[in-house]
């Protein structure tokens, strides 16, 4: 990290430009990757050694690289498969939805099949009601005879009196 300070020396004016400035190293820079030291010179001894490890490294490096692009051609592979087949799979449904019928045609025997259901649910409605009807005058005949019998009794009570 480096930071920078401005001396401002004897203009404080924040717009001026600074008169002079420093420069604070707060940690040193990490070493080179690709160097772990300085390199030999071609004529020194173990030259060819250090060349021979970065030709090493690099090897390893296009190996790995090479290993990564079988990865992702075989990934590829099967995204590409996958593809094929949804696009198979879209051609046969709409193959099945056409069908060579008329849109019309498709259409009035869905209304129709709609229709159908509709019609079926408000027969059995029907038929719930009729049954609740057919209870409550049933009720209603019992209630009546009950009111009857009750009416008797009273006249009887009254004449009785």
């Amino acid at each position: 990290q480096i930071q920078t300070e401005q001396d401002q020396g004897e203009n404080d004016d924040p717009n001026s430009t600074a008169v002079g400035s420093s420069v604070e190293f707060t940690s040193p820079l990490p070493p080179s990757p690709t160097r772990k030291g300085k390199k030999p010179g071609p004529n020194s001894p173990g030259g060819s050694e250090y060349d021979k490890r970065v030709v090493e490294a690099m090897k390893e490096q296009v190996e790995e690289m090479k290993r990564r692009l079988e990865v992702q051609e075989a990934e590829n592979g099967r995204v590409k498969q996958a593809c094929s087949n949804r696009e198979q799979e879209v051609q046969r449904l709409t193959a099945l939805l056409e069908g060579g019928r008329d849109y019309d045609r498709v259409n009035m025997e869905a209304k129709e099949v709609s229709s159908t259901r509709m019609l079926d649910q408000l027969n059995r409605q029907v038929d719930f009601l009729n049954g609740e009807l057919a209870k409550r005058e049933g009720q209603i005949d019992g209630l009546s005879k009950e009111l009857k019998s009750t009416e008797r009794l009273r006249s009887d009570a009254k004449l009785a009196v």
